[in-house]
């Protein structure tokens, strides 16, 4: 099998025509695993936010910027992104580090299978995380009100799938970006 690589700037060219034109009035946040996308993507549009995916050092990668959640920061700060969404392992190992990265001046939201645990998600939220992507919004949030873990899965059978509790700060953040057509 032959090996080919898409062109970044070809690729985000088709990508933003696409939202350009289908995006109509809804809200538009942009995210990659890839810096570069990233880049390209802050260059040719000032307008959608971005957020910097990162595994947050959790796996081995080639790319420096990427390889933990201290370089994520500093890419993040460095070229102006909303913020990072990292994996959930290093937040709730180690909670602090939400407010770390908040103090460095950008959104903090977190990924992966321990937000599928409310108890997971709870300790994350009393740093001050932004918002945590779950399988199950409705299995989680209904373990964070009760102060139990829900009875039914949380692998998004269940429940609706997506992102639980952008807060009101980051809301404000990203109105004033879409009054302002700017990034941060």
């Amino acid at each position: 099998m032959d090996t080919y690589a898409v062109e970044l700037n070809s690729f985000c060219d088709t990508v933003l025509s696409k939202v350009y034109d289908l995006a109509g009035e809804r809200h538009i946040i942009f995210s990659s695993f890839n810096p570069d996308i990233c880049l390209c993507l802050s260059y040719k549009q000032p307008s959608i936010p971005i957020l910097f995916l990162t595994d947050a050092g959790c796996c081995e990668v080639c790319d420096i910027r990427a390889s933990s959640l201290q370089e994520a920061i500093r890419f993040a700060r460095r070229w102006n992104l909303l913020g990072i969404v990292a994996a959930a392992e290093p937040f709730v190992n180690s909670p602090r580090l939400i407010k770390i990265v908040k103090e460095n001046g950008i959104v903090c939201f977190s990924y992966g299978t321990l937000n599928n645990d409310p108890e997971m998600v709870r300790r994350q939220v009393k740093q001050g995380i932004d918002a945590v992507i779950v399988d199950s919004v409705l299995a989680i949030r209904k373990g964070l009100t009760s102060g139990e873990t829900p009875t039914e899965p949380v692998n998004g059978e269940n429940g609706t799938n997506g992102t639980l509790k952008p807060d009101h700060e980051l809301k404000e953040k990203l109105d004033e970006l879409t009054i302002n057509g700017g990034g941060p």
